[in-house]
């Protein structure tokens, strides 16, 4: 059975729009995140509400595009939420789909491949390497691991003395 659907998409477009669904309409419902046709390229859209009646549709039945499917990183986020990005939207005056996109985390984030081949401007580190603590730093660490509970500790020095290394170990 054909649903259509209103999506706002990720574009600077603010009218919400209509999409259909044949197969599998019992996947979507308002708040999935779907990706969809848009001219020549797919973009991110998030579904804002099922249209019962096609009447309602402004637009010939025929030229509708079909949702291509689900975000695989988001399937739906809540009514409440919706209506928090609904009220972002149009406080900031910004497309509702675009609003979505930016603030939702990127969970899986795509590395894209260097067309140049010059040096990355940010040079690359291996994750891997664990830098040794100075005699200092091993006093200090022991002597805040002993005391138990919260209690504070001043930890004074130049700049690039290893505060921070210190701090993260006691993380």
């Amino acid at each position: 059975m054909t649903k259509y659907w209103k999506v706002a998409v990720d574009a600077p477009i603010f009218d919400h729009l209509t999409y259909k669904t044949d197969s599998n309409s019992e996947l979507f419902s308002p708040g999935c995140l779907v990706q969809v046709p848009l001219g020549k390229r797919t973009t991110l859209g998030i579904i804002t509400q099922e249209i019962q009646s096609i009447e309602v549709v402004d637009v010939e039945i025929s030229l509708l595009k079909e949702i291509i499917g689900l975000t695989p990183e988001f399937h739906r986020v809540s009514k409440e939420y919706l209506a928090w990005l609904q009220w972002i939207a149009e406080y900031y005056y910004y497309p509702l789909g675009t609003v979505a996109k930016n603030i939702l985390p990127p969970l899986a984030k795509q590395e894209k491949a260097r067309k140049s081949q010059r040096k990355p401007v940010v040079p690359q580190l291996e994750k891997t390497i664990i830098p040794k603590l100075t005699e200092e730093q091993t006093q200090v660490l022991s002597k805040v691991k002993l005391n138990q509970g919260f209690q504070p500790h001043l930890l004074f020095g130049v700049t690039g003395s290893g505060k921070t290394e210190v701090y993260l170990r006691l993380l």
